[in-house]
């Protein structure tokens, strides 16, 4: 994958993340972040070269920090920064999954898209552990609505009345696009504990409500500006910014334009945003994005199906 932007945090979750050359990088680190990484001056950095070339080392493996703080969290071992020395040998594992899939099903009258057609999804949404309620919940789209569900486990799902559409389950209703439901644990207001970035749909605004319990919703707090399809946000507890996953378009892979037949040479790929401010970060200005993350020549394809690599979609939550 070609990358304006990937580091990754000694806990094992994303920081804050794009990549420049090393050169560049040194000659303009800034902020230091609590694991010793230097962030550029400019940040996010602007005007790098953004192409289908496999990345260079990040600058963080070329030059690690001295001292490395590794009592922040869970460690993920995904590359050797944290290493010094192993005798144990990387292997990758496919998932497994779980036998009774789907946890959640439409069986409800109204979790339909048509009349021969029914749905339950989790769109980007949420799935979160709420530890006030001691349950975990999740948002998750159905037809023209948004709608709720509870479980003691994880495993098996309860859909409550509301009053929202009362003797249903549904939080929101209008047609939408992949949104994203963030139970925020930092947040100091009760009544923005839970931010609902609800997807108008592709080339329409994304638009920002907030929840003190996930089920009402409220008057719109923010609209952005056209976005594409997919675009989501999440929050970066370690330099406390939101960023914004837009879904966005850029040069395709030489080689493969000529493989997939890819119209204009064009592929979807991704740009980032970021603001300590929700609202504001919802509200972006036309020249914030920077290309952020994309498939590259090596991502391989499937030409038997016209199949060309591309990213659709990134969303993170740091553990």
């Amino acid at each position: 994958m070609y990358r304006n932007f990937t580091r990754q945090s000694s806990s094992g979750a994303l920081s804050a993340l794009i990549v420049v050359s090393a050169a560049a990088f040194s000659a303009l680190a800034a902020e230091t972040l609590y694991n010793g990484i230097q962030l550029a001056s400019e940040w996010p950095p602007r005007n790098q070269p953004v192409n289908s070339q496999p990345p260079d080392a990040p600058p963080y493996l070329l030059s690690s920090p001295a001292v490395i703080p590794i009592d922040v969290g869970r460690q993920l071992f995904v590359d050797y920064f944290l290493i010094e020395e192993t005798t144990l040998r990387r292997k990758f594992h496919a998932a497994q999954y779980y036998r009774g899939n789907p946890v959640l099903r439409p069986d409800k009258p109204w979790e339909a898209t048509g009349p021969k057609r029914r749905q339950a999804m989790s769109f980007s949404d949420g799935v979160w552990y709420d530890p006030q309620a001691h349950l975990f919940k999740a948002w998750y789209v159905s037809g023209p609505a948004t709608l709720y569900a509870t479980s003691k486990d994880g495993v098996h799902w309860e859909k409550p009345q509301l009053d929202v559409e009362p003797g249903t389950n549904i939080v929101h209703k209008a047609r939408r696009d992949s949104s994203t439901v963030w139970l925020d644990l930092e947040e100091k207001d009760p009544s923005r504990r839970y931010k609902f970035a609800y997807s108008n749909g592709n080339e329409k605004p994304v638009s920002l409500y907030y929840s003190a319990d996930g089920i009402h919703w409220g008057s719109e707090v923010a609209r952005s500006l056209p976005a594409g399809d997919r675009t989501t946000v999440f929050w970066n507890p370690f330099r406390k910014v939101w960023v914004i996953s837009l879904r966005d378009s850029g040069p395709g892979a030489p080689g493969n334009a000529q493989r997939f037949k890819i119209p204009g040479n064009r592929v979807r790929l991704r740009s980032y945003i970021e603001n300590p401010d929700l609202a504001a970060a919802i509200k972006w200005k036309e020249s914030e994005p920077v290309k952020w993350i994309g498939a590259d020549r090596l991502d391989p394809g499937r030409i038997d199906l016209g199949a060309h690599p591309e990213l659709y979609n990134v969303d993170a939550v740091a553990k």
